[in-house]
């Protein structure tokens, strides 16, 4: 797993894969086939690199089954936030909750948190796993 001398990751925005593929389908179907899509290219971008961060929402447990199945190393960040950000319409009204037993899933809520304040959880977690005691 990532060695000590970690190279920075590239990220894979979920938005901009849509736009790119100009995939706008917000369907279950559809959210399934451009997270599909979003994890090959994250695999095989790992495959070049150390980390790879991925910001997409995965509201669907099929969906994130498929990443960790084709994926050995896969960390979920489950981003919570209480407020209204105005971007609501789009939201997956039968959103899957990741189990609470998970050993790869850490649970943030946003709306207690500045934006440094998630970034430095974020990679507090990842360096303790990629610096084990």
């Amino acid at each position: 797993f990532p060695s000590h001398d970690m190279r920075r990751g590239p990220i894979i925005d979920g938005d901009a894969i849509r736009s790119i593929f100009k995939h706008t389908d917000y369907s279950k179907s559809g959210r399934i086939k451009n997270l599909y899509r979003i994890s090959d290219i994250s695999i095989y971008m790992a495959n070049f690199n150390d980390i790879v961060f991925v910001s997409a929402v995965f509201p669907y447990e099929s969906s994130r089954a498929y990443l960790n199945t084709n994926y050995e190393h896969v960390y979920w960040f489950y981003l919570t936030y209480n407020g209204i950000r105005g971007r609501e319409g789009f939201h997956a009204q039968d959103f899957e909750m990741p189990e609470k037993s998970q050993s790869n899933i850490v649970k943030i809520n946003t709306s207690e948190n500045e934006s440094i304040v998630t970034a430095q959880k974020i990679c507090s977690f990842y360096r303790q796993i990629s610096n084990p005691a």
